[in-house]
């Protein structure tokens, strides 16, 4: 019998710790029942990375990109309107070779938010990649001026990688983006494509 008050102490503080509730309140509903607990739902929209790398700087702004090797082509870009939901890019492509030839152009809107379903590129200005193999900091002169660039490579399908130099300095975001290709066992890599900014102007409206 003296065992049998310390076991019935035992059995009221495990059942005890084993009956405690939430000090949160419980929301009921009109019926007086305790809701479920509810899960948040997600975002309807996200900030649009390239909105960003152009709503800083004055409408007239423009870059020229490169598209090579070979003849390839150049492709300028000019910010010619703001309004509260986004911006407005003109973009005009001239394409390069013995006779250099206008190619398509139009003006594309770029939203200042964009749907959060909306599927994520391979990379986005001032955004680091997801899949990252390498990355490092880099100069980049573009016109005769200096852009302190962060520079990301991104793995490829077989032996290709890409290689982005963001900087927010430069309209758009990117200095250059270069498709690479591994040539040989020890990882010599070789240039296959390049998108480069080649020229920058920065406007004088608002």
């Amino acid at each position: 019998m003296r065992l049998a008050f310390p076991l019935l102490v035992a059995i009221l503080i495990v059942g005890y710790g084993s009956n405690k509730t939430d000090p949160t309140p419980a929301v009921n509903n009109p019926d007086g029942q305790p809701q479920p607990k509810q899960s948040v739902p997600p975002p309807a929209s996200a900030e649009n990375p390239e909105y960003m790398a152009w709503a800083f700087f004055p409408v007239g702004t423009s870059i020229t990109v490169e598209f090579g090797p070979g003849p390839g082509s150049d492709t300028k870009q000019t910010l010619v309107e703001k309004t509260a939901e986004g911006l407005v890019l003109d973009e005009s492509i001239t394409v390069r070779g013995p006779a250099s030839f206008a190619g398509p152009s139009g003006k594309r809107t770029v939203p200042k938010v964009k749907p959060a379903s909306v599927q994520t590129p391979e990379f986005e200005p001032g955004v680091k990649p997801s899949k990252v193999s390498a990355e490092g900091s880099e100069t980049v002169t573009i016109d005769g001026k200096k852009y302190l660039c962060t520079w990301y490579e991104i793995p490829g399908v077989g032996n290709l990688s890409r290689r982005v130099w963001f900087s927010k300095d430069i309209p758009g975001g990117i200095a250059n983006n270069v498709m690479q290709a591994q040539v040989d066992a020890v990882g010599t890599k070789r240039m296959s494509a390049h998108f480069k900014t080649t020229k920058i102007e920065i406007g004088t409206g608002k």
